[in-house]
């Protein structure tokens, strides 16, 4: 297994996303780019773009920026873009069985995000998100490609 520091400098780089997300019966697909760009040494900025498609095959824009920093064993992610900029998402830490794992859900308002990184080897990763809330309930499984 690797240690937090390679993961961490591992995910620097473009990156294709294939991403699912199933809410009850149904399953909205996405398709884009991400890239992991080094801002100095402890930090990367994350910034995705793509298109998803709806249930009814509704094509729909999306982009989203994070930072990611590298604090001892925990890859801290923040918010990089809207309201909740330089807010705190989740602090990751590496498990024995080559996961990167919440240290703690996220909770926004009512809805929790729990989210996990399992790092297969260095061109290939899978973000896999659960959201649970009274107006929320959904699986997101993201999957990363080095380009």
């Amino acid at each position: 297994m690797k240690n937090i520091r390679a993961l961490f400098d591992n995910f620097e780089g473009t990156w294709k996303l294939a991403r699912e997300i199933v809410s009850g019966a149904d399953i909205m697909t996405a398709q884009g780019t991400a890239t992991f760009t080094r801002t100095n040494d402890l930090s990367l900025a994350y910034k995705e773009q793509g298109v998803s498609f709806s249930a009814n095959a509704q094509e729909l824009p999306f982009f989203r920026h994070y930072t990611y920093h590298l604090q001892d064993d925990v890859i801290a992610v923040n918010y990089a873009d809207g309201p909740q900029s330089g807010d705190p998402y989740q602090h990751y830490s590496a498990t024995e069985n080559g996961l990167l794992a919440p240290k703690a859900v996220h909770i926004c308002g009512d809805d929790h995000y729990h989210g996990s990184y399992a790092v297969f080897d260095d061109n290939h990763f899978h973000l896999t998100t659960r959201v649970t809330g009274p107006k929320k309930d959904y699986l997101m499984k993201t999957c990363f490609s080095r380009m």
